[in-house]
């Protein structure tokens, strides 16, 4: 490590395995992924019983997909080539005038 660098901090693990003395890698995992014991339930800290809510109705309907028209896909993708034809254009007239004249 270089003089005056800080060593950066170690992360704090929450929960050790009682058997190899490991950070428990997955809490929600009933055995340890390292020597395969049993993690207590209390020291999972009832990982596996949170539920997580549900989204309501109307934001699962804001999360859609938009059915698309086609005819404007295909107007976006000429548009697209339109505009990178006419920006190798513009460049090909910028290095034709950056040439020296001889």
């Amino acid at each position: 490590m270089r003089p005056g660098a800080e060593a950066a901090p170690r992360p704090v693990p929450r929960a050790l395995c009682a058997a190899c003395g490991r950070p428990v890698a997955q809490l929600r995992s009933p055995n340890c992924v390292y020597c395969g014991a049993a993690i207590p339930e209390a020291l999972r800290g009832g990982a596996t019983a949170v539920a997580k809510p549900g989204l309501p109705p109307e934001m699962l309907q804001m999360l859609e997909p938009r059915p698309r028209d086609a005819s404007t896909s295909t107007q976006r993708w000429m548009l697209r080539i339109l505009a990178a034809a006419v920006a190798g254009l513009i460049l090909m007239v910028i290095l034709r005038m950056m040439q020296p004249h001889g």
